[in-house]
């Protein structure tokens, strides 16, 4: 029975290789943009011989070293921003564009050299990549009104060709020549009557020499009757190329470890002159949808991902389309990679948790020595009243609780102390803080920046010397009833410009707070919306430090230093007059915390330094400089009430 290739041919569909995996690629390849692009992307597709199962597509041109038993078709992605965008696209000027592309290739014939031009492709689509919704719609571009081939026979070709030598020969063709050749080629019989596979840029040669040849076209269409759409742009080449008046072609459906070709057809075709030849060509290609209408599919894949695929992705949209609209320069790279360690896991640690997490930090260790109290969930947002009852470590509630927010995130706690200033170590407990004290610092060790959020002044001594000598970021957030203070430690790498830590305003090392004071003394009694300003600015601080090209060493800077703004050195904040104040201090000389002196010590003596701070109450002024200090104060008192007294007797 005839056949008119040029009417009943049937498209090569990809639709069912556009699955979970690709679509996901193309929600990540969005996120990783700069800014938003409709640019074409190139994509490659993968597909065998032997099976439409197989077939995938891929982001990225295609690889040199391809498997032997793939082929691969290039292509082009075009992915609308919006929906509107998609839906009103002028799908018929892509598809005469994509039609003059392909013509192009085989007027020059460049078709010779890289048969696999013939089957190039596009897909167009739009990814809502909020509700994980795809629209798209494939094009696979062949040419209109060459002329009309008939099928004058068709049987399988193990009935016109010897399998059993041929397909050894096609293997080793398929191994020696790189991917663009194993679409379209030719197995021919030479002047000797040996077969031959030969690459297509030979069939000048096979026709000159009036050589037995057959053609062979690598098809994954299933359906005996229906060629598939590389067959038919092959047809057309072979029309306005060389105006061929007959061919013989086999549609290769067995795979290159095949030893017969079983499953391949070959079919005699003859050409007529189409009627409507006169017309200039045109292109059809976009394929039909489910319902058999030209349009385009839409998948929902967001109950086929993973849950923490879903989430990971999910997690950085807002960041993404911050970057993608208003910060193009934004550094989201630098803000996921750094660790942070939070000393204190109460309201302020919480806070400042929630606050990393949505600015993409994947990295939280917290340290915090108490357990959930009844009063703490409704301040501290990573707590329930299940936590109260059990009486969960704060440090390991709040890892777990991150983690229930963020599947992906990585979060430990540790319930240990820190060894502070006027809190004398007993022998009984000098192994046990020792051992605090050790996992402490290999936490610094560890960490990139430390947020000091602690509820005591003395608490905030010892990590301040240690990040200090180690050269971590180091936030500071401190909390009154009414006010509140976010602040930055300078580092050692700028010298005498070196900004100043929580303790150079301080003629007096820090000592116990705590001792002889009632509950409303000893607790942080805040007002509700000071600790989410606070935690929120502290966050906000240290981000736009990560952006500046000198990070830690970053001096005061104004609002253009970085792309998110101003660096200041201190924010202090007051609600009862709702003011703000931006101050600026360099390190003190004398300061108890982060002077030369008492970091040369701690980094010579760790330890030992330490345990006598802590016991011997005068070590530290002494050691810095400031008894000294208060000293002159105190004669400087003194002549000044003397001075009064002689005025009062002159008098």
């Amino acid at each position: 029975m005839e056949m008119l290739i040029g009417r009943a041919l049937q498209f090569q569909s990809f639709h069912s290789s556009v699955d979970a995996i690709f679509w996901h690629q193309l929600s990540s390849y969005k996120v990783e943009q700069q800014k938003l692009d409709a640019s074409p992307v190139v994509i490659h597709g993968r597909f065998n011989t032997y099976s439409r199962s197989a077939i995938s597509i891929v982001f990225g041109k295609a690889p040199e070293n391809s498997s032997i038993k793939e082929c691969i078709a290039e292509g082009t992605l075009i992915n609308a921003n919006t929906q509107q965008e998609f839906v009103e696209a002028n799908v018929k000027e892509i598809r005469e564009s994509m039609g003059k592309k392909l013509l192009e290739s085989i007027e020059k014939d460049t078709v010779a050299e890289k048969p696999n031009e013939l089957i190039q492709f596009l897909l167009f689509s739009y990814a809502d990549i909020k509700s994980y919704r795809y629209h798209y719609w494939c094009l696979f571009p062949s040419l209109k009104n060459t002329s009309l081939w008939i099928v004058k026979g068709s049987q399988p070709a193990e009935s016109v060709i010897p399998s059993n030598i041929i397909s050894p020969k096609i293997l080793e063709f398929w191994k020696t020549s790189d991917f663009t050749q194993r679409s379209f080629f030719i197995v021919a019989k030479n002047e000797n009557g040996r077969w031959l596979v030969l690459p297509l840029k030979e069939l000048p040669r096979c026709l000159n020499n009036r050589l037995d040849y057959f053609i062979f076209v690598v098809d994954s269409f299933q359906l005996q009757e229906y060629p598939s759409w590389p067959t038919r742009n092959l047809l057309a080449y072979l029309s306005i190329k060389f105006n061929l008046e007959k061919t013989r072609i086999i549609m290769y459906r067995d795979g290159v470890n095949s030893d017969s070709l079983s499953r391949s057809i070959y079919l005699d075709l003859v050409s007529q002159k189409n009627q409507d030849s006169s017309q200039p060509l045109s292109t059809v290609g976009w394929e039909r949808n489910g319902k058999g209408q030209l349009g385009p599919r839409v998948v929902n894949l967001s109950s086929l991902i993973d849950p923490v695929l879903l989430s990971e992705s999910a997690s950085m949209l807002n960041l993404s389309l911050m970057r993608w609209r208003l910060v193009p320069q934004l550094n989201l790279g630098i803000i996921q990679n750094t660790k942070c360690l939070l000393l204190g896991a109460g309201t302020l640690g919480c806070g400042v948790a929630r606050n990393l997490v949505s600015w993409g930090v994947r990295h939280i260790t917290f340290v915090d020595y108490s357990n959930v109290a009844y009063s703490n969930p409704v301040r501290q947002s990573l707590f329930t009243f299940e936590d109260c009852k059990r009486k969960h470590p704060k440090a390991q509630c709040a890892a777990s609780r991150l983690k229930e927010i963020y599947p992906k995130m990585f979060s430990e706690g540790h319930s240990i102390s820190i060894p502070m200033l006027g809190h004398p170590i007993y022998k009984s407990e000098v192994e046990r803080t020792k051992r605090d004290y050790q996992t402490l610092e290999n936490l610094f060790l560890s960490h990139d920046a430390i947020f000091l959020l602690t509820d005591t002044r003395e608490s905030r001594w010892l990590p301040t010397v240690m990040a200090t000598s180690l050269n971590k970021i180091l936030i500071n957030s401190a909390l009154g009833f009414d006010s509140w203070l976010v602040m930055r430690h300078g580092s050692l790498s700028q010298g005498e410009n070196r900004l100043g830590c929580y303790f150079c305003n301080d003629v007096f090392a820090p000592s116990n707070s705590v001792i002889d004071r009632t509950l409303d003394q000893t607790c942080t009694v805040t007002r509700a919306g000071c600790t989410n300003i606070a935690t929120a600015i502290a966050v906000e601080l240290f981000v736009s430090l990560l952006q500046h090209p000198d990070g830690i060493g970053a001096p005061v800077c104004n609002k253009d230093a970085t792309v998110l703004g101003e660096l200041p050195h201190q924010i202090r904040g007051f609600l009862h007059d709702y003011s703000l104040f931006k101050i600026s201090g360099k390190a003190y000389q004398q300061c108890s915390a982060c002077s030369e002196c008492i970091i040369n010590e701690w980094k010579k003596r760790k330890w030992d330094f330490v345990l006598q701070a802590i016991n011997d109450s005068d070590y530290v002024e002494e050691l810095c400089g400031l008894r000294l200090v208060q000293q002159l104060g105190e004669r400087a008192g003194a002549m000044e009430e003397w001075d009064s007294d002689n005025e009062s007797i002159l008098a």
